[in-house]
């Protein structure tokens, strides 16, 4: 999984450059995606369910430090930057 997250950080960092930009962030609204989508992901899991008691939950009861699919799904949904989910500051 870190190569695949190293892979995509790259591509990132590249596509600032190559644009002068001086930074890059993710929209709001991919973020907001993203979460949701980890959320109801992670309660098909154990750690995900509400009567685990995982210390990995945090105080509002999500757990947002694990991924709660296999590496191959990681690898797939990090292969291609979804570049309209980035802002880039100039």
């Amino acid at each position: 999984m870190i190569e695949a997250q190293a892979n995509f950080a790259i591509k990132v960092i590249k596509e600032t450059m190559e644009r002068g930009a001086k930074s890059v962030s993710v929209t709001k609204s991919a973020e907001s995606k993203w979460m949701c989508d980890l959320d109801q992901e992670m309660k098909k899991t154990i750690w995900g369910n509400e009567e685990c008691g995982s210390w990995y939950r945090n105080s509002e009861g999500k757990v947002t430090t694990l991924w709660p699919k296999n590496c191959t799904a990681y690898f797939r949904e990090t292969r291609n930057v979804k570049w309209n989910d980035m802002e880039f500051t100039y």
